[in-house]
């Protein structure tokens, strides 16, 4: 089968494409794109369907009613898969499937499946995963024995504006525990220098590691000896990152999410903190107990395993085939 993915970012094209293409699939990520390219692609390559993935720059108006009419000219049906879910499902992904007008929409988030099906568009769940072959365990002889590290932007203008969002509670349960002890937390990522006023703690420049390229993560999940994992949602949602940190090997802190337990086993898999005095307890604990660590490390690496991205292609392929938006004959 062939398909075509229409998107130029990382985090994106190193990911589900690339789960397609571990099934058997053929596949063509267009990259950034002109009209006249993306008619050249769909005429040349002839997708039995085309996915649009996430939120990222090309997705503005006159791109997505092109993709439409590109699409609708070559009869190929169209998917989306909703990753911003459920906190811009209405205010980005209801408007963006408006132009786009896709024959399914899947959607990281199980919450906001009843509110596609109530404007008409079929849809299911799809969480997000991990590709194997960008994340995998590696020689452990460059572990830093006491690094602790973070890959995680920081959002400061999200946090001002919605005090109660859960990915501050989540940066109180694991992170501000070990700043009050003054342990060091290497921390990846844009805007933590913006931070002091939410964390009411200013991080040291050295601890500042400022961006990284998607594909340099999994060298860090590999030397950290404990990875701290914000999650964005009680309940709902596992940010992609999750799976990215188990697909390496790393040995994860992340604070409570209720979806989780339905996935993995914590305590055998990763390690769950729920409260400030829980975070301590348990990194004194682990800081003190390599065996331990690296038995949860060996085990959620085996476990993650059900969950990469070959496995989504998979469930994709067969949830369109049950809709009648592709040939099971292909």
């Amino acid at each position: 089968m062939r398909i075509i993915f229409i998107e130029n970012d990382h985090r994106f094209i190193f990911g589900l494409p690339l789960g397609f293409r571990d099934a058997g699939h053929s596949i063509l990520v267009t990259g950034t794109f002109l009209e006249s390219r993306l008619n050249f692609l769909f005429a040349s390559f002839k997708p039995h369907f085309a996915v649009v993935l996430g939120w990222s720059l090309i997705h503005t108006k006159s791109n997505l009613e092109l993709i439409h009419e590109v699409a609708h000219i070559y009869n190929v049906p169209l998917v989306y898969w909703a990753t911003e879910d459920p906190t811009f499902t209405t205010l980005f992904s209801i408007p963006l499937i408006k132009l786009l007008s896709p024959n399914w929409v899947f959607t990281v988030s199980p919450s906001s499946v009843p509110i596609y099906r109530s404007f008409g568009y079929g849809a299911s769940f799809l969480p997000f995963g991990y590709q194997p072959t960008i994340f995998h365990p590696k020689s452990r002889r460059n572990i830093n024995n006491r690094l602790v590290g973070l890959v995680a932007n920081a959002y400061p203008n999200v946090l001002e504006y919605d005090t109660t969002h859960y990915r501050k509670s989540s940066m109180n349960i694991l992170l501000s525990p070990l700043l009050d002890k003054d342990v060091q937390v290497d921390i990846w990522g844009d805007n933590w220098d913006k931070m002091t006023p939410i964390l009411d703690k200013e991080l040291p420049s050295t601890w500042l590691h400022g961006s990284i390229h998607y594909l340099k993560t999994n060298d860090v999940y590999n030397s950290c000896d404990i990875v701290l994992g914000l999650q964005n949602y009680s309940d709902d949602v596992i940010t992609m990152r999750t799976f990215e940190i188990l697909g390496a090997g790393g040995f994860l802190m992340t604070s409570y999410n209720k979806a989780l337990e339905h996935f993995l086993n914590h305590g055998k898999d990763f390690i769950m903190v729920n409260s400030y005095e829980d975070m301590l307890e348990k990194y004194n604990f682990y800081m003190e107990n390599e065996p331990a660590k690296e038995l949860i490390r060996t085990t959620g690496s085996k476990s993650i395993s059900m969950h990469s991205y070959k496995e989504r292609a998979l469930y994709i392929i067969s949830d369109l085939e049950k809709e009648k938006i592709i040939s099971s004959n292909l």
